[in-house]
């Protein structure tokens, strides 16, 4: 299976959110990467050229919290 019992693979106690935007970051072109540290959390942001970022922003949350939470 892909998932769950017998795939080989679990939970790591974190979810992900991921996006991309146009961003005039002052260190453009100098910086690869950041990465901000928190308790529970930690936040990645990638200079991917012309201008644009991706970044990750990874929260602790409970295995299957998810179907907890209010959606949009």
């Amino acid at each position: 299976p892909l998932r769950g019992e017998g795939s080989g693979v679990s939970y790591s106690g974190y979810t992900v959110f991921a996006g991309e935007l146009d961003y005039d970051s002052f260190d453009n072109g100098d910086v690869g990467y950041k990465v901000y540290i928190g308790p529970g959390q930690y936040f990645v942001i990638t200079d991917i050229g012309n201008g644009r970022y991706q970044w990750y922003a990874f929260l602790a949350k409970p295995a299957g919290s998810a179907a907890l939470e209010e959606k949009p």
